[in-house]
């Protein structure tokens, strides 16, 4: 699989799943999707975890355009069954000295679409 064809599952599974959590996203696309990668908004401030090289290419040739983060709550992945081992950060910070967990699920970005880039 490619990192575009693994976009295109990304933005349909997004579209027909409204603020999907990474874990679901994960176990949607799979195997090609899974491996031993962290996505960080920057240093230690992790989005998920365990995914692959392929995920993390196809998520960022997505992510600000067609698909667009929103922050979660801890429920969300509670819901799912999967909590990450990493403490929430209590307030927004431009840097962090230990591993804090940002949750966050998924959505379609819909001025980006209204604006024609996204057909």
């Amino acid at each position: 699989m490619t990192a575009a064809a693994m976009a295109r599952q990304i933005v349909a599974y997004v579209t027909a799943n409204p603020h999907s959590s990474f874990f679901q996203l994960v176990e949607h696309l799979g195997e090609p999707a899974k491996g031993d990668r962290v996505i960080e908004i920057r240093p230690n401030l992790c989005l998920w975890i365990d995914v692959s090289n392929l995920f993390i290419d196809a998520l960022n040739s997505v992510l600000n355009k067609e698909v667009k983060l929103e922050p979660a709550n801890r429920l969300t992945y509670l819901v799912d069954g999967c909590l990450l081992p990493l403490p929430i950060p209590r307030r927004a910070q431009s840097s962090y000295a230990k591993p804090y967990w940002a949750p966050a699920t998924l959505s379609i970005n819909e001025v980006y679409r209204t604006a024609g880039g996204a057909q």
